[in-house]
């Protein structure tokens, strides 16, 4: 494999190495539909080395193989739902069910708002950011799925003897999780990167999305009562997140009301963007069509492109824009220390660039119409195949119409080129969770798993 040389080294040998080094380059842009292929086969592969492997309970979804520098040999229920939600190995999500009851039943501190759990399936009683309860709401959007695919099969015994038994007291894992999300929503919990504690759009979303499956589940199953329990908490999840709109920044927030956590002064989190992609469908409100959600991902990219050296490289202009968590992160894979660590840009976050661009292409598709407005105009001309076209506010553009085509089509291109950012600066099919903001080399937790669903994701919703 090409591999991208230090900016040391570019600088000490100077323009050839440059045009070398863009040759090389252009050829991981134009990814082929057989790069494609083997982009999924590959993190489907290195995932599942991840889940239950050896010297781990059965059902286990490590977060990373890493033991040290850092450790991330847990299952984190975040990590673990949004993983299991691509894995398509039955016995694998019956494994899964089975660990996730055990850990429901762990005491804990925090009850269903833990974290993380240790490899045997117990809970990691250390300190930590508590609770975080993003993780109960992603394990009810996940197991309800499988729940639904049961219930079709005609497999109503183990559905309701595990996943949803309707009574109350429960024993089954996604009544257990729904009746915790209805009862905690309101309260200030710890957001996805596990750093502040307040209320955060990532994780209402999640919940909100939980309540509406959850309530569509329970009528099917005859629990008529927690139906309508759970629609009307999801209704007023719905009714809270106004606050998240910043309209003299105009963009979203990915954290309000907080009360610990380091400084996010822009505000700006890729948070919202994994929101979208998590927790919606794509129409709806904050969904990857939503004006507010263009608005925000522009303003996001451009924060990156002006706070990572390997995104202003020009050589390096071909490649998407390499994304990471939040413009003022510290977190570099190892440690977080404000003045003397800096963050780095996230192959899941990168990822979910092309993701939102493809399932962006797909929802306008399907609606057959794009309305410009004061908030989407800019994302729209900043494309890169769009480069000097112009959008009046008020136009509407119509399937068959040239505009809306050339708008379609960037979407793709631009949703490539991310996915080619993280091929170019992926270890070969290797993902680890970050990569060096100066030099592109990866750095971190190596073979993350989530880096790995979300690579499957986000080519999996390509048109």
């Amino acid at each position: 494999m090409i591999r991208q040389i230090s900016l040391m080294t570019l600088v000490s040998v100077g323009f050839i190495a440059f045009n070398a080094l863009a040759f090389n380059r252009t050829t991981y842009f134009r990814l082929t539909p057989s790069d494609f292929r083997h982009l999924v086969t590959a993190s489907e592969t290195l995932m599942m080395n991840n889940v239950s492997p050896a010297g781990t309970r059965k059902g286990t979804v490590l977060a990373s193989p890493s033991t040290n520098n850092p450790n991330y040999y847990y299952m984190w229920v975040r990590d673990a739902a949004l993983t299991m939600n691509v894995v398509q190995d039955r016995q694998a999500l019956f494994d899964y069910v089975d660990i996730s009851l055990l850990q429901q039943s762990e005491p804990g501190q925090v009850g269903l708002g833990e974290p993380k759990y240790m490899s045997d399936g117990s809970v990691f009683t250390g300190p930590w950011g508590r609770p975080q309860n993003d993780g109960p709401a992603l394990r009810a959007i996940t197991v309800i799925g499988l729940a639904n695919r049961l219930i079709d099969e005609g497999n109503l015994a183990y559905v309701r003897s595990k996943l949803y038994d309707g009574k109350l007291p429960t024993h089954s894992l996604v009544k257990a999780d729904l009746e915790y999300v209805a009862a905690h929503w309101q309260d200030p919990n710890f957001d996805l990167w596990e750093e502040s504690l307040g209320q955060h759009l990532y994780t209402l979303l999640a919940q909100r999305k939980a309540l509406q499956l959850g309530s569509a589940l329970a009528k099917k199953l005859n629990d008529p009562q927690a139906a309508s329990f759970y629609a009307a908490q999801a209704q007023a999840i719905d009714d809270s997140l106004t606050d998240f709109w910043d309209p003299s920044r105009g963009y979203l927030v990915g954290t309000i009301d907080q009360q610990v956590g380091p400084d996010h002064t822009s505000g700006l989190d890729v948070s919202v963007i994994l929101a979208a992609l998590h927790s919606t469908s794509g129409s709806e409100s904050f969904g990857v069509t939503d004006d507010r959600v263009l608005a925000t991902a522009y303003a996001l990219e451009m924060a990156f492109r002006n706070t990572y050296r390997i995104n202003q490289i020009p050589e390096f202009q071909n490649l998407g824009t390499a994304i990471g968590r939040y413009p003022e992160d510290w977190y570099d894979g190892y440690n977080a220390k404000q003045g003397v660590t800096l963050g780095n840009p996230w192959f899941l976050a990168t990822n979910a660039y092309a993701e939102l661009y493809y399932r962006a292409n797909r929802q306008f598709r399907a609606q057959g119409s794009i309305h410009i407005s004061a908030l989407n105009k800019v994302f729209f001309e900043h494309l890169t195949a769009l480069k000097g076209t112009t959008f009046n506010v008020g136009d509407v553009y119509y399937s068959g119409d040239a505009k809306f085509t050339a708008i379609v089509n960037a979407l793709v291109t631009d949703g490539d080129r991310f996915l080619a950012c993280v091929k170019f600066h992926a270890n070969g099919d290797n993902l680890s969770e970050e990569f060096n903001r100066d030099t592109g080399y990866m750095q971190g937790a190596h073979d993350l798993t989530w880096s790995y669903a979300s690579m499957i994701t986000a080519v999996n919703a390509r048109p």
